[in-house]
């Protein structure tokens, strides 16, 4: 009897614990449907090797370049602010965007403060960078996205951060076909 009291109590102690914490939520109007990930497949991904591979063997399999980020686009589109990430060459490209406090790069890399009320991080995987420095872009002409902060490859990651207004409302991601690749477009604006 004192053993079924016993588990009884526990059971009711273990329902009233403080459950899993997931973070800070979005108390601003900022990024409306964030987080988002996923993959931009970029003109014709290599296929896996048709061969065992040899451990230590280099000759083997050399595996193919990957596919490079080549520019980072501001523009006004339909009353919203668009950003467009155009790569190029062949592959698969992973993809994530979330709500951030606080900009911390991959790799522990030092860069200036971005600008806004809210930031966006967008990380691309699987991909190069066309420089060496962080890049900023800007457009006097958007009304929501203050700047956008491109940093360098490291590991094959590309990380931006867009700092936004406040009150940025919705985000939206969409996949555009370009003249030599694709390109991953955020878009923000109204709800």
């Amino acid at each position: 009897m004192k053993l079924a009291g016993c588990l009884a109590a526990v059971a009711v102690l273990s329902a009233c614990g403080s459950g899993t914490n997931t973070g800070p939520a979005v108390s601003s109007g900022c990024c409306v449907g964030l987080p988002q990930s996923g993959t931009l497949v970029v003109g014709t991904p290599a296929a896996p090797p048709t061969q065992a591979l040899i451990p230590g063997d280099a000759s083997a399999y050399s595996p193919p370049p990957l596919p490079v980020l080549t520019a980072v686009d501001l523009a006004a589109a339909g009353g919203r602010d668009e950003i467009a990430f155009t790569v190029q060459g062949d592959g698969a490209v992973g993809w994530s965007l979330r709500v951030v406090s606080e900009v911390v790069p991959y790799g522990g890399a030092t860069i200036a403060p971005v600008a806004g009320e809210s930031i966006v991080q967008v990380d691309l995987s699987g991909v190069t960078g066309p420089g060496e420095q962080p890049r900023q872009h800007v457009d006097p002409d958007l009304g929501r996205v203050v700047e956008v902060v491109e940093l360098p490859a490291i590991d094959s990651i590309v990380q931006s951060f867009i700092g936004l207004r406040a009150d940025a409302g919705a985000v939206e991601v969409d996949e555009r076909a370009v003249d030599g690749g694709m390109q991953l477009v955020v878009s923000i604006g109204d709800r």
